[in-house]
């Protein structure tokens, strides 16, 4: 990249926008000095398929500032991208150089084979809004009681201190991960595009502001969805120079301890009974201990005991020399766990040769020794290993699905278990260290007051070494004494020690229980309760009661039809149930609790006994003359009574035969109120204008036209000309409108420019740059008669150069043969054709 620009984010005095570019005619650095510092270009190209959801982009844009991003590299400042507006897709182009040459290569080693680069997305920070209280007396407000009230408050998790940082409220973001361990293998271009998802949460519940208007807790905005989305983002990683040659990987060099980098880690995993390595562990972790701190001239029980009450100073916890092994050991009932941390070439070095993993054994170790760390993680836990008992198998914790309930467990120990259980099923201490699968001594701590249990008689003496758990002879088995004789013969040790305690354990091993009479007894008693099992499971089995079947369905005694019937005599003392052969077909494998062919019969037979009457058929007989002439549609009660009334003429049309008002006139005392027929009318309707703002008729007018001829007199007195119309010299409009004919315009006017007169304006009147007229056809053919510029003392020139040179070289006659020479139409030019040099160079070739 030889040049760069900028753009001036926002405007200053006197300056609104400005772009710089600073560009190079040479490289920046030699290669000796790119060697030296080995920049580290970090460019963040673009986020793709940003989430819109739960909020739109409109939305983010009007609630959030403008995306970027954000993260911190080693030990370098926190480096922020500029902010763009919220889209789909973001392209940032942000670049950042680190110098890796200034930076202590041990260190960088273990940074770079640590947890991956976390890369923060913030599109979703909201604006600062400030949140103005409503002022009010003492007194009035209900928090005033509590200001003389020194009870314990409860305590209580919110998203963040309510009198720290409150106007910097937590804000969901995305979170992009970049492991950077493929440097070290020798590569110096990374193009990465890696997902982006959630980040974690903080421990903390929350709510909204309360009635009184008081912030408890500040609701932050809804994550976006990522991973629903497939957001990616494209970065780019390049190196000046490499951090490692292809020859120094396959040599696999062994890498110097530095005074950075001392400490290294070491994890041993194996079974919960396995009481050597065990044992072997605790001895050896001791003897380090104790030869650091100068406690290896005690006797041994004094010295567990100081290494169990003794407490590190900050100088010892600090210190990079003092070899001293930190760390805990988890056990569950099935595996014992060791994480271990010392100096690597010493304390580290000496439990690897001492403690190995036998071809046999289920142990696994975890140990690299290139890697190497620059601080003690457990220091906090002190010299003596701490030791977490858990009440139940880790894995069957972390298969807890109330474990993964927020609040149920504190975030520290939640965290604990599952890096735990991660690391007990990891092969190799690199993949542990760039999973971040190292709880921390907090954690630790957490953990076993969650799920540690004390330790018991019983687990000391579970966990005790092999060689204390064997029994001790009985006392009263003594050496055989020797035989007192005459002579002096040599004594004869005839006391094994060994195989006697050999023949006690023999002994106390000895099998007192008959197994085979067990076996019986339990068969015995597993057959008794199969066989009330098979009684009470045992499935309803209903046959007809026929020795010989008959399986046509027209016979009489068939089988199947007798069983059905028999099966529904069973089912009828259970009216409420249902029998079906299979419970996924109810309705075609359910047996009918009727016999549906008898009740068809049942009902035809029914049906023809309604035909006719129990005493045969019945005949009415005749009918009188009045039953017969009766009309069949008869009025009912209501209608014969209102037709039994007396006739009351029209008394169904009163409102069309009287008027709906009283025409009569008013009474006396009224009669201001009635038409007054006696009196001559008014010549107007009234007298006396109404009272209204509205004018109306002549006044309305009159207004009006005064209005219109103040504002004209207004607009007259601003016009500056004598005379309002303004008048130019033009032809004919009808001559102008029309393109060809008689009627049309001539054609020098069509030639000729707009400007009639003399231009006034600067850009028209300068030399140079007024416009030329357009000159006519015959000018422009035969510049010689251009008389404006004759007038101006411009040269005249011909449009053809030596238009008037002859070059022929004579003239023939032309068509008219009676006619001479002095005739222009009869006179053809003629040319040298050169006859004679192509018959002179014919058979040549061309030059």
């Amino acid at each position: 990249m030889k040049s760069v620009t900028g753009r001036l984010e926002n405007p200053v005095a006197g300056v609104e926008d400005i772009f710089i570019t600073v560009s190079l005619d040479s490289p920046l650095m030699s290669d000796k000095i790119k060697k030296e510092l080995n920049p580290m270009i970090i460019k963040i190209h673009s986020a793709s398929d940003l989430p819109d959801t739960p909020l739109s982009y409109t939305e983010l844009k009007n609630k959030c500032h403008p995306a970027y991003c954000k993260y911190k590299f080693f030990k370098q400042p926190e480096h922020i991208s500029v902010g763009k507006e919220h889209d789909r897709t973001i392209y940032w182009d942000d670049t950042n150089v680190v110098l890796l040459g200034h930076l202590e290569k041990s260190e960088l080693r273990e940074f770079l084979n640590g947890p991956a680069l976390e890369i923060e997305v913030h599109d979703r920070d909201r604006k600062n809004q400030e949140i103005k209280l409503k002022p009010t007396l003492f007194g009035d407000d209900l928090e005033d009681e509590k200001i003389s009230n020194v009870g314990t408050v409860a305590s209580r998790r919110t998203v963040h201190n309510p009198f720290h940082g409150r106007n910097k409220p937590w804000d969901p973001y995305g979170v992009a991960k970049v492991s950077l361990s493929e440097l070290l293998l020798g590569h110096r271009y990374l193009h990465l595009k890696i997902p982006i998802h959630n980040c974690q949460l903080p421990d903390v519940l929350g709510n909204n502001y309360n009635k009184n208007g008081r912030i408890v807790v500040e609701t932050p905005l809804p994550a976006g969805h990522y991973l629903h989305h497939n957001s990616m983002l494209k970065i780019k990683i390049e190196l000046a120079v490499p951090l490692a040659t292809p020859d120094d990987i396959k040599a696999k060099q062994h890498l110097e301890t530095t005074f950075e980098c001392p400490y290294g880690r070491i994890v041993y995993i194996f079974s919960y009974h396995n009481t050597a390595i065990l044992n072997n562990l605790h001895k050896i972790i001791t003897n380090i201990n104790a030869e650091a701190l100068e406690l290896n001239n005690m006797p041994q029980h004094v010295i567990n005991a100081a290494l169990s009450t003794y407490k590190l100073s900050l100088e010892q916890q600090e210190s990079r020399e003092l070899d001293i092994v930190t760390g805990f050991q988890v056990m569950d009932g099935t595996h014992h766990i060791f994480v271990l941390e010392g100096l690597r070439d010493r304390a580290i070095k000496q439990i690897w040769n001492n403690v190995r993993k036998e071809e046999i054994s289920d142990m696994r170790i975890l140990y690299n020794s290139d890697m190497s760390f620059s601080h003690r993680l457990y220091r906090a836990l002190d010299v003596d290993i701490c030791r977490v008992k858990l009440h139940e198998s880790l894995s069957i914790i972390a298969q807890q699905s109330l474990l993964f309930v927020r609040d149920m467990v504190p975030k520290l120990c939640f965290h604990a278990l599952v890096k735990l259980q991660q690391l007990s099923n990891t092969e190799k201490l690199r993949d542990a260290t760039r999973n971040d699968l190292f709880p921390t001594a907090e954690m630790i701590i957490s953990m076993s007051r969650e799920f540690g249990v004390p330790f018991t008689a019983e687990d000391f003496e579970e966990l005790r070494p092999e060689s204390q758990m064997k029994k001790t002879p009985p006392k009263d088995l003594k050496p055989i004494s020797e035989l007192g004789t005459s002579r002096n013969w040599t004594p004869i040790d005839q006391y094994n020690h060994e195989y006697i305690t050999m023949l006690a354990q023999k002994e106390g091993r000895q099998l007192t229980i008959d197994f085979i009479q067990d076996n019986k007894v339990s068969v015995e008693n597993q057959s008794r309760r199969n066989r009330k099992d098979k009684e009470r499971n045992q499935r309803l089995s209903i046959r007809a009661d026929v020795k010989t079947a008959h399986n046509y369905s027209s016979q009489t005694l068939n089988s199947t039809d007798l069983g059905k019937e028999k099966l529904r005599k069973a089912l009828s003392a259970y009216p409420d149930k249902r029998y079906t052969y299979c419970q996924d077909y109810h309705y075609s494998m359910t047996v009918v609790p009727v016999n549906v062919e008898e009740l068809k019969k049942m009902e035809k037979e029914e049906s023809k006994s309604r035909w006719q009457t129990a005493g045969g058929w019945i005949y009415p007989g005749m009918k009188p003359a009045l039953d017969n002439n009766q009309h069949p549609q008869q009025l009912n009660n209501a209608r014969r009574l209102s037709l039994s009334q007396p006739w009351i003429e029209n008394i169904l049309h009163a409102n069309e035969l009287k008027a709906p008002l009283n025409r009569g006139r008013y009474p006396w005392d009224y009669r201001g109120y009635d038409l007054n027929l006696y009196r001559r009318p008014l010549p107007y309707f009234n007298p006396n204008d109404p009272i209204t703002i509205h004018l109306a008729g002549d006044k309305l007018y009159d207004e009006t036209t005064r209005n219109k001829q103040e504002e004209h007199d207004l607009w007259r007195s601003k016009i500056v000309v004598s005379e309002i119309n303004p008048r130019f010299h033009r032809c004919l409009p009808e001559t102008e409108m029309t393109e060809a004919g008689f009627k049309s315009s001539n054609q020098l006017d069509r030639l000729q420019g707009l400007l009639k007169d003399t231009p006034d304006k600067y850009s028209l009147s300068k030399p140079g740059l007024m416009i030329k007229p357009t000159p006519p056809l015959n000018v422009v053919l035969n510049p010689l008669v251009d008389s404006q510029a004759r007038l101006e003392g411009k040269v005249m020139e011909p449009a053809c150069p030596n238009e008037h040179t002859d070059y022929n070289q004579g003239f023939v006659s032309g068509p008219f043969e009676h006619r001479s020479f002095k005739l222009d139409r009869n006179v053809i030019p003629a040319f040298n054709y050169n006859h004679m040099k192509y018959n002179r160079t014919k058979g040549s070739d061309f030059k």
